[in-house]
């Protein structure tokens, strides 16, 4: 069977504050390694500290340990086989540079299915060449999307209302989920639209009723589309927003242009189709009232009343 390999990247300046021990538990901080390559530069001296016994399992500490193996000999340039090799990576591969007042710190990380590992390295003598510290990635991946939730919190309360193929997509923010948090994805068809109109044409009904039918799918804090469903939810510009009678009358508007049209022929014979099929056909019709009488008959056809 062959040697697993573990890809080891450059770290990035947001991942500074990993690799330093902490005492909370919320970033899923295991424990760290610790060590050097004593005076002579090919010795090899370490100490492992464990954090969080819960976390520190036995699966991690299998693959920690092949890890490690990687990082010390399996690996075609093991950053950490002696005090040469690990000069050489950090000065020859592009790794995040930290100035210190002794010498540079250089930062790597390896980032696997369940773990990740932030490497700081220090290439002077007299202190330790290298930490290690190592993280559960899901409760990880919580702490940093709870973070990014509070530096956007400007922006997460507005409710984002975007075109689909057969209606619109309403997207949210919902800060009041058991996961600690999700973005909220309601698949809103034409013919919902419509039928939240026949039931009741107030804004708070129409949305009430959007809400309790629509088809409804949900990403946590946490989970691995999380970052880009939630920076897509910040950035993107939505078609309309919030949940107002504005935004119900736009998606009435959409929704007939989208599934309606009509044609007046020279007779003053106004015919209303839907899609490719003749929904109905209205008589005496002029170029002042021909708007009016095709908004009317398309919501009389879906059973909606105006009176209310």
């Amino acid at each position: 069977m062959a040697d697993k390999i573990y890809e080891l990247k450059p770290a990035i300046a947001e991942d500074e504050e990993f690799i330093y021990p902490r005492l909370d538990t919320e970033r899923g901080y295991i424990g760290r390694l610790r060590g050097d390559f004593g005076k002579t530069g090919i010795e090899y001296w370490s100490t492992w500290e464990t954090e969080n016994d819960i976390l520190h399992t036995v699966d991690f500490k299998i693959e920690f340990n092949d890890v490690m193996q990687y990082l010390t000999e399996k690996s075609d340039l093991p950053l950490l086989k002696n005090h040469a090799a690990t000069q050489d990576m950090c000065k020859n591969m592009d790794s995040f540079k930290i100035k210190d007042k002794f010498a540079d710190i250089y930062l790597f990380k390896i980032v696997t299915e369940k773990y990740t590992y932030f490497i700081r390295c220090f290439c002077g003598t007299g202190d330790y060449n290298f930490y290690i510290f190592a993280y559960n990635n899901e409760k990880l991946r919580k702490y940093k999307d709870i973070q990014l939730v509070e530096k956007h919190k400007d922006v997460i309360d507005r409710e984002k209302f975007f075109k689909a193929n057969n209606g619109f997509t309403h997207i949210y923010y919902n800060p009041d989920a058991d996961a600690g948090g999700q973005i909220v994805y309601n698949e809103i068809s034409h013919s919902l639209i419509w039928d939240a109109l026949a039931n009741d044409t107030s804004s708070d009904g129409f949305f009430e009723y959007i809400q309790s039918h629509c088809n409804q799918y949900l990403i946590d804090v946490g989970d691995l589309d999380f970052h880009d469903s939630f920076m897509s939810f910040v950035d993107d510009i939505a078609e309309f927003e919030g949940c107002t009678e504005e935004t119900m009358l736009l998606l009435q508007d959409a929704v007939q242009k989208d599934l309606y049209s009509y044609s007046v022929d020279d007779n003053g014979v106004m015919t209303v189709w839907e899609g490719s099929s003749i929904l109905c056909t209205i008589q005496d019709v002029s170029k002042k009232n021909e708007k009016d009488l095709f908004y009317v008959a398309v919501f009389e056809m879906r059973g909606i009343s105006l009176d209310e």
